[in-house]
């Protein structure tokens, strides 16, 4: 941003207030939530058709295909995707299916040096812009027209070293647009400069909306992290704020906040973490020497992928360092599997007929809210 020490400036005095005060805002009334709305094979479809095919998903990050020859691949919402930065250096997503008979061409999650996608069933070449390159018995397709036979191109943008994919066929993304203002505040982290320290990909047995809502508030974090990361925080606490919307910005204040003499530019995360929110399902919490990344992903109406990367800052480490690193990732993993654990028992709980509805309170519902009001209108626009 222009006027980057300003944000900061402005998001510690607030916190300083907050802490002060203990004024926490509230949501004006208690929000219901339909236990069906979490056990719905029906609603489950909806919100495939009209969110995660439609919004732009987080896929992967920029370092990941620095270079020319680079590549991911990315499953998890469904459709299968290959991205891949060409010999020319422009960023390119597709449909990571052979034009053929339909086999997935690039199996690996990444790689780098290649020049062309294969398929391992008949050896159908792609360049890495999607042109069909070659076909092994070409005379045995006298009809084929290769422009017509190309990888099915799938809209994708960069932005603050993020990697955007929409899973359908379509229109260019317009990432500014969609993200907003605040989201330009990830260059003060040094967001794409940093590489994956380490990732994980778990199936979690339980709405893949409740891994959302746990992740949107802080009121759980002083009872089940009171060993773990609710030592960090004051109980509570949290500023949101919108970005455009359905988007947002958390911060948490560390426990112990006092009002500082001056705030010198990137020091923000000396008083706080501040954890960014991209609708539907991605969230990005700055703590430590990390960013953590995590997207939430449905399988079924009970089960959901949860993908998560741990970013640091690019650069040679040596073995304390690495200890260090490994030591503060296991303390945040500690944290993530405590979210895990409640989540699936409230999944499991549904079937018992307590409850008929999911009662989101004040401390709860100021995001958790938001995001379940932009989730049904998306829906009922269809």
């Amino acid at each position: 941003m222009s006027n980057r020490n300003g944000w900061e400036k402005d998001v510690v005095e607030r916190l300083v207030t907050l802490v002060e005060t203990r004024a926490q805002p509230l949501a004006a009334r208690m929000a219901p939530i339909p236990v069906e709305h979490y056990r719905s094979r029906e609603r489950l479809e909806l919100e495939r058709r009209h969110v995660f095919e439609r919004f732009p998903l987080v896929a992967g990050f920029s370092t990941q295909v620095r270079e020319p020859g680079s590549f991911f691949t990315h499953d998890a919402s469904g459709v299968p995707i290959v991205v891949t930065r060409d010999t020319s250096g422009v960023l390119r997503a597709f449909l990571n299916v052979c034009r053929h008979r339909g086999a997935k061409l690039a199996g690996e999650a990444c790689g780098s040096g290649r020049t062309v996608l294969a398929c391992r069933y008949h050896g159908w070449r792609y360049g890495l812009d999607g042109k069909l390159r070659a076909v092994p018995g070409l005379k045995s397709f006298p009809e084929l027209n290769r422009e017509e036979r190309g990888l099915v191109p799938l809209p994708v943008a960069e932005r603050h070293g993020l990697v955007f994919v929409r899973p359908t066929p379509g229109e260019p993304l317009e990432l500014e647009a969609f993200l907003g203002p605040v989201f330009e505040e990830l260059e003060s982290y040094g967001f794409s400069r940093r590489v994956v320290f380490e990732s994980s990909v778990r199936t979690v047995a339980c709405n893949w909306k409740l891994m959302v809502e746990t992740v949107l508030e802080a009121y759980h974090i002083s009872v089940l992290h009171r060993k773990t990361g609710g030592l960090a925080f004051e109980e509570n606490l949290v500023l949101f704020d919108e970005s455009t919307p359905p988007h947002g910005r958390f911060v948490l204040p560390l426990r112990g906040l006092q009002r500082p003499e001056e705030v010198a530019p990137g020091s923000l995360l000396q008083y706080a973490s501040p954890l960014y929110w991209m609708f539907p399902n991605s969230v990005i919490l700055f703590s430590g020497a990390f960013a953590h990344f995590l997207s939430m992903f449905p399988l079924d109406e009970g089960h959901c992928r949860v993908q998560g990367a741990s970013l640091r800052l690019d650069g040679p480490l040596d073995a304390p360092a690495q200890a260090a690193l490994q030591q503060e990732y296991g303390q945040y993993w500690a944290t993530i599997l405590e979210d895990i654990s409640v989540t699936e028992s409230i999944q499991a709980g549904f079937g018992s007929g307590a409850n008929r509805e999911l009662l989101l309170g004040g401390f709860e519902s100021v995001a958790d809210t938001h995001f379940h009001a932009v989730l049904e209108r998306l829906l009922r626009q269809g």
